[in-house]
């Protein structure tokens, strides 16, 4: 941990987030729409502040569906460390609205959750990423990285 910041930036592996997306489209931006389904995968995360870059294995399931004016994110992730012996679960549901600003979209509920952090998401390109910084108990923070 350097200067009281803990950074984890969890990089997900791709989990078939391109089905259904045509060459075309490819060059342009998608929009929310383009993502919207059920997706199973694995994937690994790493810990840039642990020595030698600490790999952890994840199993996801995710969803992706329309909501009011946006749409939600749902997922169910199964992180199985090699040094536990049993793996632990952890699920999330976050409600997006369009910002204002193209390809960004804000979670729904931040005002009332400010004070525990800020999730926001970013279409760039074929890729939604979800950035989840969780603002700590000692007032230093953790961001998680979603692809």
């Amino acid at each position: 941990m350097r200067n009281g910041i803990r950074l984890l930036s969890i990089t997900v592996l791709a989990v078939v987030l391109a089905l259904g997306v045509g060459l075309a489209q490819a060059a342009d931006d998608l929009s929310p729409e383009d993502f919207f389904g059920q997706y199973k995968g694995s994937g690994s995360s790493r810990d840039p502040n642990v020595i030698y870059y600490e790999l952890t294995l994840r199993d996801l399931d995710v969803q992706i569906g329309p909501e009011d004016n946006g749409f939600y994110v749902a997922w169910t992730t199964v992180i199985r460390d090699y040094w536990e012996k049993e793996s632990r679960r952890r699920s999330a549901r976050v409600s997006f609205e369009p910002s204002g600003r193209a390809g960004i979209y804000v979670e729904r509920a931040a005002a009332d959750r400010a004070t525990e952090g800020l999730t926001w998401a970013a279409i760039k390109g074929d890729t939604l990423t979800v950035r989840v910084l969780e603002i700590m108990d000692d007032g230093s923070y953790a961001v998680q990285t979603y692809h």
